[in-house]
């Protein structure tokens, strides 16, 4: 194109000439097959105001096919939230001219030039938003036997920031018995595209009391009422981590301290029991001496049904105390 730039400066053709010329050479270089080089060669002269013409001279017009291939690249691809480094191009291995200029383009033809400065961009990718974001790398450089620049076809690469997955702990208890045995801990895991992974449970930050499929045993620490943290992270095919935590609590309801009745049938009075050492905010369930809840007994102490002026030499009452449901 140089080559023709030149020969318009310097010869009286008319831009549509040029481009009807162009058209022409194009089908001309294609028919001769030529794959490198391709001359061919005007004349020209100039004429006076009086309409003298000159005598013609020659030029060559030499066209060179662009011998320059794409260059290498490496893209980069990352987790969310994760750092991104710049990318760098490389011109082909096989290349021996020197790069004149890198060019780094938004689109695969055309498109905007966003960089021009050297071969390592720094691409201003957000690393906070998941997505894939192509760019286009050419460089120019001096063909030798036009010395001439040319530019190289483009290569693409892309910036590629993964999402993490989404994780949450949906275990709608809040409050585990301590003797209700063992407890499958509900989640939810969305890994996108990124392929099935690994996950992990802790308790408190270790593994003792959970398994690794989310169960979680409420006797491990032994019998003690406690709040506990359980944690959960999920980490995708491609290596996006994300983790969870939820508060859970485990009640242990000790055995309380019954106090029971002793009395004569002479100086008969109600048949009067209670238990004691009760957990704050406890209530009391009652059981007659064939372990039957008596639904009706609800208090604390409980009065019985028992006739004081018969003698009894042993009949036991059962109470169990329930706290936040245990």
């Amino acid at each position: 194109e140089q080559a023709m730039t030149n020969l318009l400066a310097s010869a009286p053709f008319s831009v549509a000439t040029l481009d009807a010329d162009r058209t022409a050479l194009q089908a001309e270089v294609t028919a001769a097959g030529a794959t490198t080089t391709y001359s061919k060669y005007y004349w020209i002269t100039q004429t006076d105001i009086n309409g003298c013409e000159s005598e013609p001279v020659q030029v060559e017009l030499l066209l060179v096919n662009c011998p320059f291939t794409a260059p290498t690249v490496q893209g980069e691809e990352k987790c969310q939230n994760v750092a991104l480094n710049n990318i760098t191009a490389a011109k082909p291995a096989s290349m021996t001219e020197s790069v004149d200029e890198w060019r780094w383009y938004d689109a695969e033809t055309g498109g905007n030039l966003v960089y021009s400065t050297d071969n390592n961009f720094a691409h201003g990718v957000d690393n906070t938003i998941a997505g894939t974001t192509t760019f286009y790398v050419s460089y120019l450089a001096t063909e030798t036997v036009s010395t001439k620049q040319c530019e190289s076809p483009r290569t693409a690469v892309s910036v590629i920031v993964n999402p993490v997955p989404d994780v949450a702990i949906i275990e709608s208890k809040t409050v585990l018995c301590y003797d209700q045995g063992d407890e499958l801990i509900d989640k939810t895991v969305d890994f996108h595209l990124n392929g099935a992974g690994t996950d992990t449970w802790t308790v408190n930050g270790a593994a003792a009391g959970i398994t690794s499929g989310g169960i979680f045993n409420p006797t491990f620490a032994g019998q003690t009422t406690a709040t506990y943290t359980l944690g959960y992270s999920y980490t995708d095919g491609k290596g996006c981590t994300s983790s969870t935590t939820k508060s859970i609590d485990v009640q242990f309801s000790p055995i309380p301290t019954a106090v029971g009745y002793t009395w004569i049938t002479t100086d008969p009075q109600p048949v009067v029991i209670s238990v004691t050492d009760l957990e704050a905010g406890a209530s009391v369930k009652w059981y007659d001496p064939s372990g039957v809840l008596i639904p009706t007994a609800i208090t604390n102490p409980y009065t019985t049904s028992d006739d004081p002026t018969v003698e009894v030499v042993n009949k036991c009452y059962k109470a169990t105390q329930v706290v936040r449901g245990c």
